[in-house]
């Protein structure tokens, strides 16, 4: 890592030292040094380290921007206090350090409202759930009525399906 960034990265953990930083880098969420394997470990994400010279290394730990929801509501609910470092300029149109800051209120682990957001966390995931099954469960219908109407018996079109390997049932 350059100079800059790590003295911009310093500057923004200084404002915030009770709080695992999330720093926006390019596409990604990044955390460093004790954020870093404080996210690690409470996210389960690979923490890796990034030699600095004279046998000095920074702890990394990274997830895509677009996770953002489900990765700050997991450090939420551990209880942390999560600091989230946006860009302020675009990148593509910068030549220089990008401008960062947190331009947002930081996440503080409320347990008033988590029980109502792991509901609804949960009922996201089960109507998920429950919405690929009924997709399979008209696919098989799909099939059934093919079958039918071709004179072969549902369980050998099935096994027709099986055996050629044919993606497009499930698309």
């Amino acid at each position: 890592m350059n100079a800059p960034l790590m003295k911009q990265y310093s500057e923004m953990k200084k404002k915030h030292p009770d709080a695992v930083l999330l720093f926006r880098l390019g596409d990604f969420y990044e955390c460093l040094n004790e954020d870093a394997v404080v996210a690690s470990s409470v996210l389960g994400i690979t923490l890796t380290r990034r030699a600095t010279g004279n046998d000095k290394y920074i702890e990394l730990a990274g997830f895509p921007h677009h996770a953002l929801d489900r990765y700050l509501s997991r450090l939420v609910r551990a209880g942390k206090r999560v600091a989230i470092c946006e860009q302020l300029e675009d990148p593509k149109l910068q030549k220089k350090l990008v401008k960062r800051g947190i331009p947002t209120p930081i996440s503080e682990p409320t347990y008033d409202f988590m029980p109502i957001f792991l509901i609804l966390s949960d009922l996201f995931w089960i109507l998920n759930k429950l919405h690929i099954f009924e997709e399979i469960r008209l696919k098989t219908q799909e099939l059934k009525t093919l079958a039918v109407g071709l004179g072969i018996s549902p369980r050998r079109a099935f096994e027709e399906c099986y055996e050629i390997k044919q993606s497009s049932l499930f698309d």
